[in-house]
Formats: structure tokens, C-alpha cells, sequence
């Protein structure tokens, strides 16, 4: 950044109050707050000017530099070298929150409190076609639902999706039990795209969470299990796959899947909304109950 000697002279005194100010605050505890702000002799920064906005003295450059010194400052400031510490934690929000007195009843009216109330979407009908979506389920060789789950026992089952021809991304819940081994693919055709494999040893008999996230034009795919990164962008089974148009579960042993969700995107024509997205699998084993 191009600065006078005068305006270098000047952020360095204003650097050097803020440390002896920084100094006394953490010997003496008068405060846990600082604020950083740049002195210039230009006639142009007429009082004080808005870092970016009708007033804006600095050009983004400047910008930029000044947010580094900022962020040099605090990171000492506030012993956390790093940026990267919790101001509060949970526990503490948490206490806080209790300790906030509830708000006064009301002596005369009657007082009806939400906090207890659940709110429950449905309409006419729903609880039919959630069951016959289930069916489709139960319908397929060795699989049935179980405590809202889809529990699958020595089968392979394959479930036809509407085609997805650019990019996706699969979330689902998998537990196996002891000795059960699992292949998630997504096919076409019998060509695959994508397979993972589970063992239970691997998952220690406990539920994690899946995430497949795919792009068919680079043929690369990334693969999650609780958030961990498995497959950084790997290259696909099958390169010259150029369409999904189904899921497939191998399962040896007893395994459940759950909360099953594919979605697909599309590109468009269309500078401000480059592509569309829609809802492939959206389960989660549950049944509707009737509003009565």
C-alpha cells in the first residue's frame, strides 16, 4: 500500500497508543474492548469517513491492509493468535439464558404460554400417499420399515430415480449391525458411478450420517461420514457414465438406512440464476399420522 510519511508516522503512533492502552487493560482490567483507527493529514478525509460507503476514504487496497492491522492487533489483543476461539460456549449461553427473570403473568386475562405448544403441517389426503410411498419401500426384496427406519437383511435393492445428468448431492443415515457390511451405488444402467462401501467394524455398530456430493461433467465425486472428508473429489467408478437414474443398497448382514435425501441441480441459460434445483428422494420412513 502506497502511504505518505506522515500517514506511516501517524498509524504507527496510533498502533503504539493502542498497545499501551492494550497493556493497562489486561494489568489493570479496565476494559476487554479497543477500537483502530487511522489518522491522515489528506484535506480529503474531511472528520470522520465511512470505511466503505458516501464518505469512503480508503480504496479497497487500503481496505484490506487496514483489516489486517485490525485483525494483527486483536489477535493479541484477545490472546488468540489464531482467530479462531469461542467468545462464549454453549454452557454458558445457555446459563445465561436461565438466569433472564420470566416475564410477568397477567393478574386478570388468562395467560396461554406457547412454549409447550407443536406445530404440525399437513393436508387432506397426506397420510395416504406417505403410506404409499412407504410401500414402494416395503415392496422391494428383504426390506421392510422398522422403528422408522428401512432395515435391510441379506438384499439388494435398486430404486429408480428421475435421471440426474450434472450435479448432486445425496444425504442419508446408515447403521449396520454386527458382522454387516454395506454398498451404496448410484447407476445407471448397470454402469456406476458412484459406490462407497460400510463395514460395521468401520462404524462400530453406531449410526453416522453420509453425504455423496457428485458432478457428472468432471466425473469426480466427494464422499462424508459424520462430516469427515473420504473421498476428496475422486474420480468416479465409471467415467463414461452421463446420467444417474438409480440407487442401488447391497447389504450383507442386517443394516437401516434413514432420512434419505437426493436433490439435483441443472444448469440454465440465465446469468442470475445459473441453474435449477429439484428434489429426487426426500425419506424419512416415517409415517404421517391423520390430523384427527
Amino acid at each position: 500500500m502506497q502511504i505518505t510519511r506522515v500517514k506511516l508516522f501517524v498509524i504507527q503512533a496510533v498502533t503504539l497508543l493502542f498497545l499501551t492502552m492494550g497493556y493497562m487493560s489486561y494489568a489493570q482490567q479496565l476494559s476487554n474492548t479497543f477500537e483502530l483507527r487511522y489518522f491522515t493529514s489528506d484535506p480529503e478525509a474531511n472528520g470522520e469517513t465511512d470505511f466503505k460507503g458516501e464518505t469512503e476514504w480508503f480504496d479497497t487496497e487500503e481496505r484490506v491492509a487496514f483489516l489486517k492491522d485490525y485483525a494483527g492487533f486483536a489477535s493479541h489483543f484477545f490472546d488468540n493468535p489464531d482467530l479462531n476461539k469461542k467468545i462464549v460456549n454453549d454452557d454458558e449461553i445457555n446459563y445465561l439464558v436461565k438466569e433472564i427473570k420470566p416475564q410477568p403473568t397477567t393478574n386478570i386475562r388468562k395467560t396461554i404460554y406457547l412454549n409447550d405448544w407443536k406445530s404440525y403441517g399437513y393436508k387432506k389426503g397426506q397420510e395416504e400417499k406417505k403410506l404409499q410411498n412407504l410401500k414402494k419401500w416395503m415392496d422391494l426384496p428383504g426390506a421392510q420399515i422398522s422403528g422408522g427406519k428401512l432395515e435391510l437383511n441379506h438384499t439388494v435393492i435398486t430404486k429408480e430415480i428421475t435421471p440426474i445428468k450434472w450435479r448432486f448431492k445425496l444425504k442419508g443415515k446408515i447403521k449396520l449391525t454386527e458382522g454387516s457390511h454395506v454398498t451404496l451405488q448410484l447407476n445407471d444402467e448397470g454402469k456406476t458411478a458412484v459406490s462407497m462401501d460400510f463395514d460395521s467394524e468401520q462404524l462400530s455398530n453406531e449410526e453416522v450420517e453420509l453425504i455423496i456430493e457428485g458432478d457428472l461433467t468432471e466425473k469426480k465425486f466427494n464422499g462424508y461420514i459424520d462430516g469427515k472428508l473420504i473421498n476428496d473429489f475422486s474420480l468416479m467408478a465409471d467415467t463414461s457414465v452421463t446420467e444417474i437414474t438409480a440407487l442401488s443398497v447391497s447389504s450383507s448382514g442386517k443394516s437401516f438406512l434413514d432420512d434419505l435425501f437426493l436433490f439435483s441441480h441443472t444448469p440454465r441459460d440465465n446469468a442470475n440464476y445459473p441453474y435449477s434445483s429439484s428434489v429426487v428422494i426426500d425419506e424419512n420412513f416415517e409415517k404421517k399420522p391423520a390430523v384427527e
